[in-house]
């Protein structure tokens, strides 16, 4: 009886608590559904135009595809010295002269930037003596003249690369070569050139934008950005709705949870009391049969006795009856 109660109770509880659980969660998400029905519209509108129309458009988007071209030239550099003599046959003279001196001021300008190496063990005392004597300003002045020369040298190797560019320019041929080698560029440089085309089509499309679409379009999104701000807010307050019926709810559980524990020990005492009592009853009728049991032998012991001293009393009654009559 008692595990009956304690289910019922707990399933009683288990459906209130399923039942107020899915109505909030039906109410806060028909209305988080609705904040975000209203806030998934086009952020901006596409230009009506599909190819440009005007020279100075044409022009700037010109401009756009030389730079990544000679940024796509510039990267495979490094590839095409690497493996210059793979191919001299197709670039010319001119150009793998001009490889050949890039490569060059590209050495010395890493050595320049490389610092100097500490001096081993085995030097000669007179040489680290000479270096330990050279005054605050000595050292000053060679650290300029370093600088001053790594300056130069990063000069000559900004014309250099120039000068190449320019004869590239001249060869198509070598240009397709050398662009072809783009598994062969650096994580840095592949990264650049993504970047730099999609800049590309972010600039194709606001050439396409004429300037009604693109006030149109400032005021779509400032529309679109009050619109996101009221959204927010309300879903901010539905979030905190939220956070309020989920404390409630929490609080309604713990309660119930009390009062559960609650009956769960009241019916343990009644089930303990209850199996007390069953045994004292029991021990007391066990009792009670007992001696309901003895006396009923007493008295049937008492019953045979009287019935055995009566027998008795007869029988001698009759003797002495017959012990007169033989005498007489």
């Amino acid at each position: 009886m008692a595990l009956i109660l304690d289910s019922n109770i707990s399933s009683a509880v288990t459906n209130s608590e399923e039942a107020s659980s899915l109505e909030n969660s039906s109410l806060l998400a028909s209305s988080l559904n609705r904040v975000l029905n209203l806030s998934q519209t086009n952020t901006a509108q596409s230009p009506a135009r599909k190819k440009l129309t005007s020279i100075e458009a044409h022009r700037v988007l010109a401009i756009a595809d030389d730079m990544i071209q000679k940024i796509q030239l510039v990267s495979s550099l490094p590839h095409v010295i690497t493996n210059l003599e793979k191919f001299k046959g197709l670039f010319g003279c001119d150009l793998v002269a001009a490889l050949e001196r890039y490569q060059v001021l590209d050495r010395l300008y890493n050595d320049c930037s490389q610092p100097e190496e500490e001096e081993s063990d085995s030097d000669d005392d007179e040489s680290v003596n000479q270096a330990a004597t050279l005054t605050g300003i000595e050292a000053k002045l060679l650290m300029r003249e370093q600088e001053n020369k790594k300056y130069a040298i990063q000069k000559q190797l900004q014309d250099s690369c120039r000068s190449i560019v320019r004869i590239f320019r001249n060869n198509q041929p070598a240009i397709e070569a050398a662009i072809a080698c783009s598994d062969k560029r650096s994580e840095h440089s592949t990264e650049l050139l993504l970047r730099l085309n999609e800049l590309r089509d972010v600039l194709f499309e606001r050439l396409l934008t004429s300037p009604v679409e693109e006030r149109t379009n400032v005021d779509l999104q400032r529309e679109l950005t009050l619109r996101m701000r009221r959204h927010e807010s309300a879903i901010d307050k539905l979030e905190s709705e939220l956070r309020q019926v989920e404390d409630d709810k929490a609080s309604e559980v713990k309660k119930r949870n009390d009062v559960i524990r609650k009956l769960q020990s009241d019916l343990h005492q009644i089930e303990t009391f209850s199996d007390e009592f069953v045994k004292r009853t029991h021990a007391e009728a066990n009792s009670q049969e007992c001696l309901k049991l003895r006396q009923s032998w007493k008295i049937g012991c008492k019953n045979m006795i009287k019935t055995w001293v009566k027998d008795r009393m007869n029988t001698n009654k009759s003797l002495a009856t017959t012990k007169r009559k033989a005498v007489s």
